[in-house]
């Protein structure tokens, strides 16, 4: 006997169950990793603007920025709502940029990731974690293998603010 019902037989329903769950599990994950980039690339663009904030302050002032003015100015959010950071030695915070003898050698905080040794200030983020991963001490900050995200600014450019060279 022919069966003339129209419909799904349970496995044409089954397939095409598992067809929409695996769309469905690639929408999922290229959406979860296109909101992750997102996100980090927001809180790159907050931590240019904190940057900016800070080269203001020095080129004003012709001051390295104090911990107080980031806090009062240049604090922002990053993208999982946790606060950006400051990093400035002890011995550089509030120094004074002498355009007559620009010799800052061996007062620097030197961010440790491999490119830059120069480094004056350092704003951060923490990070999707929001737990702060990298190291930083008198004179060095490592962001090595951390989630966390900086922003620097090296002696070169707070002469060249403040200077013009």
């Amino acid at each position: 006997e022919v069966r003339g019902g129209a419909g799904f037989s349970a496995v044409e329903l089954a397939v095409a169950l598992v067809i929409i769950g695996a769309i469905m599990g690639i929408a999922i994950s290229a959406w979860s990793v296109f909101r992750v980039s997102r996100q980090y690339a927001a809180t790159r663009n907050r931590l240019v603007a904190a940057k900016n904030c800070l080269e203001v302050y020095a080129s004003h002032s012709r001051k390295v920025p104090p911990a107080s003015y980031f806090d009062a100015r240049c604090r922002a959010p990053d993208a999982w709502g946790h606060d950006l950071v400051y990093e400035v030695t002890a011995a550089m915070e509030g120094l004074r940029v002498d355009c007559s003898a620009p010799n800052l050698a061996g007062r620097v905080l030197r961010l440790d990731d491999g490119d830059h040794n120069a480094t004056l200030l350092v704003a951060a983020s923490y990070g999707a974690n929001g737990v702060r991963d990298y190291t930083a001490n008198a004179t060095t900050v490592n962001f090595r293998g951390t989630d966390d995200l900086p922003a620097y600014v090296t002696i070169h450019e707070i002469y060249q603010i403040c200077c013009g060279y």
